[in-house]
C-alpha cells in the first residue's frame, strides 16, 4: 500500500498538514479493510415497512469513461466500471473494469458479466443472494435511456432471474436509478434563515422535486453536501426502474444516506457512494488498457485536389486530359479498438478497495 503525497504540501501550515494527514490516514485504513464511517443499525431501515427493512441490500455504481476528442480520433477506447456493495452495512465494495470493443459506445459491452460476478461474490461473502438490488448508473443522458433500457437493464434482469432460479430463490427486487452531475440548475434558498449558515447555500439534504421536474417522471434534485465556497451543485436522480417499490420519501432518504458512507471522505459528498467509487475506478482503468493508434490519412497538398479553395478544381476534384475526376475516397476508419487489451488486478486484490 502507498500514498503519494504532493511535496510543496509538505512546507504548509500546520493546519493544512493535519488535513492532509487526516485525509491520508482514511485512504490507508480504508484500502487495509478498516471501516471508516457507517450508518447506525437504524438508519439501515430503507423502508417505512419494517418487513421490507429487513431484506439484504446490495448497492450498484457504474460509470463510463469516454476519451477525448483527440484520443477518440487515434482509436482509444472507452473503459467501464462497476462497483458493489458486498457487505450487508455497505461499507466494504468490491469493482469490476472492463474495455469496450466498439469505439464511441456508451453502454457497457460487458455489463451482465461484471453485475453477475459481483452479485456471485457478495453471495460468497454472506451466504445468500441479496433480496434487493439498488443500482445507480452515471454519464446517461435522457436521450440515451431507451438504448440502456435495451441493452443493460433487461439483459441484466433476465440474467438474475436465471442466476436466482438456479438457486431456488425469487428474483431480487430490481431498482435502477440514473444520476447526472452535468447539469445548469442551481438553486439557494428563499428565506436567510433557511440557508446553510456556512456560505448561504441550502442545507444538506435539501430535496427538490417540484417545479421542475417533469410530473409524470420518478426524478428529483438531491444536494446531499455543504458546500461553504460558491454555489453548491446538486444531483438529477431520474428512477427508470422501481421493483423495490420505493416511495418518493424512501427513494430520497435512502439516496441521502448513501453519500454517507464513501471511505475518503468524513462527511456527506455530492453524489452517492456507489458512484463515486465507480468513477474513481473508471478514471484509474484507463491506464490500464493498450490499445494500437489509428493512423490518419495524409492530407493532400493545396492545389491537388486536397483543399477547397486550392488550384485543383472545385470541391476538391482533380482535372485530368478527360475532365474533372473526383478524389479518391478516404479509407474507412474502424469501428473498433485495434489490437486493444486491457490487464485486471490480480486474484487477491480484485475484491479490495485499492481504488480508494
Amino acid at each position: 500500500m502507498s500514498q503519494c503525497i504532493i511535496g510543496s504540501n509538505m512546507k504548509r501550515n500546520i493546519a493544512i498538514w493535519r488535513q492532509i494527514c487526516s485525509n491520508v490516514a482514511l485512504k490507508i485504513n480504508g484500502k487495509l479493510g478498516g471501516v471508516n464511517s457507517s450508518l447506525a443499525e437504524v438508519e439501515r431501515n430503507f423502508f417505512d415497512d419494517e418487513k421490507k427493512s429487513q431484506e439484504k441490500f446490495m448497492f450498484f455504481g457504474a460509470d463510463v469513461f469516454h476519451p477525448g476528442d483527440d484520443d477518440k480520433k487515434k482509436g482509444r477506447p472507452s473503459v467501464a466500471s462497476v462497483v458493489a456493495s458486498i457487505n450487508p452495512e455497505a461499507t466494504r465494495y468490491a469493482a469490476r473494469y472492463s474495455m469496450n470493443q466498439m469505439l464511441r459506445n456508451h453502454t457497457i459491452e460487458e455489463f451482465n458479466l461484471m453485475v453477475l460476478g459481483l452479485v456471485k461474490q457478495y453471495k460468497e461473502n454472506n451466504g445468500d443472494f441479496p433480496d434487493q438490488i439498488v443500482f445507480y448508473r452515471q454519464g446517461i443522458g435522457e436521450c440515451r435511456i431507451l438504448k440502456i433500457m435495451d441493452e443493460e437493464i433487461l439483459p441484466l434482469e433476465d440474467e438474475l432471474k436465471k442466476l436466482y432460479f438456479y438457486s431456488l430463490k425469487d428474483p431480487p427486487k430490481f431498482t435502477f436509478v440514473i444520476a447526472q452531475k452535468r447539469h445548469h440548475a442551481r438553486f439557494v434558498p428563499v428565506n436567510d434563515e433557511d440557508a446553510d449558515p456556512n456560505g448561504g447555500n441550502c442545507l444538506p439534504g435539501t430535496v427538490i422535486d417540484t417545479g421542475i421536474v417533469v410530473p409524470q417522471y420518478f426524478t428529483f434534485f438531491l444536494q446531499s453536501h455543504a458546500s461553504p465556497l460558491g454555489t453548491a451543485c446538486s444531483t438529477y436522480y431520474h428512477v427508470i426502474r422501481n421493483g423495490g417499490d420505493f416511495s418518493k420519501d424512501e427513494m430520497y432518504k435512502l439516496t441521502y444516506k448513501l453519500c454517507f458512507l464513501s471511505a475518503r471522505c468524513n462527511l456527506a459528498i455530492s453524489h452517492v457512494t456507489p458512484l463515486h467509487y465507480a468513477h474513481y475506478i473508471a478514471n484509474q482503468a484507463k491506464h490500464f488498457v493498450s490499445f494500437k493508434e489509428i493512423e490518419e490519412p495524409p492530407r493532400a497538398a493545396p492545389g491537388r485536389g486536397g483543399g477547397h479553395g486550392g488550384r485543383g478544381g472545385r470541391g476538391g476534384r482533380v482535372r485530368g486530359h478527360g475532365g474533372f475526376f473526383p478524389p479518391p475516397p478516404l479509407p474507412e476508419r474502424p469501428s473498433r479498438v485495434q489490437d486493444g487489451k486491457y490487464f485486471i488486478v490480480t486474484e487477491n486484490m480484485k475484491n479490495q478497495m485499492y481504488f480508494i
